[in-house]
């Protein structure tokens, strides 16, 4: 609450820079139908890269499933907060200098190598595991995060229309909570009547068809 607090206060101490209206009327006008609009006007390689990642999201089940796995697996509560600890550290650790080298290599490969970790450690979660290897895929995933939070936003940018980054930005926020609520649910579900294994199975699947479709995508625009 406190740096919520903190960060809210500092806030009031930015300075906007006034801007200038375009002197020629934009393409793209908000509407009730805003979501159908966005889409229309896109471009072919944002509805590709989209397309990928919401399918992607719709298996993307919340991390908590992973720590109820290390339980299963046989980690107590204490082992199972400090290996989700572990998974923060890695990711705020390789978050810039996996971000620096998708400045160098693109945003694609970088995005193509996390959400491969991502099936790599859902595939390793369906196998019994020692408590250290079990620490090594929460490596592998915190790996993931950094690969792919915040370039997925960056990608999208780049390849929407300018005026219209705003709304496909938010378009891309928006489908990807939706889906995420899904993913759990659905995961939930499929642990509970199935087992831990199918719903990681699906996951797995999901990822790999979402890579499917990102590859399709050009690598320049």
């Amino acid at each position: 609450f406190i740096p919520g607090v903190v960060a809210l206060i500092c806030t009031w101490f930015i300075q906007e820079k006034t801007k200038t209206p375009l002197p020629t009327k934009p393409t793209f006008r908000l509407s009730f139908n805003a979501i159908q609009t966005i889409w229309e006007n896109a471009s072919t390689h944002y509805k590709q890269v989209l397309s990928g990642l919401i399918l992607i999201a719709l298996v993307n089940s919340s991390d908590m499933f992973l720590l109820l796995r290390g339980v299963e697996l046989g980690l107590n509560e204490k082992e199972a907060i400090l290996a989700y600890l572990l998974y923060n550290l890695v990711y705020a650790a390789f978050a810039y200098p996996l971000g620096w080298l998708a400045d160098k290599l693109g945003f694609k490969p970088m995005l193509l190598f996390g959400f491969f970790l991502m099936a790599l450690v859902y595939v390793g979660m369906m196998f019994s595991l020692s408590k250290f290897q079990f620490a090594v895929l929460l490596v592998l995933y915190g790996l993931y995060a950094a690969a792919t939070e915040g370039l997925s936003k960056a990608w999208l940018s780049k390849i929407c229309h300018p005026e219209q980054k705003a709304g496909a930005l938010g378009l891309y926020q928006g489908l990807q909570s939706i889906s995420m609520l899904v993913a759990s649910s659905v995961c939930g579900w499929l642990w509970y009547s199935q087992g831990s294994k199918i719903a990681f199975l699906v996951t797995v699947i999901g990822v790999l068809f979402g890579i499917l479709i990102l590859l399709r995508v050009p690598r320049k625009n």
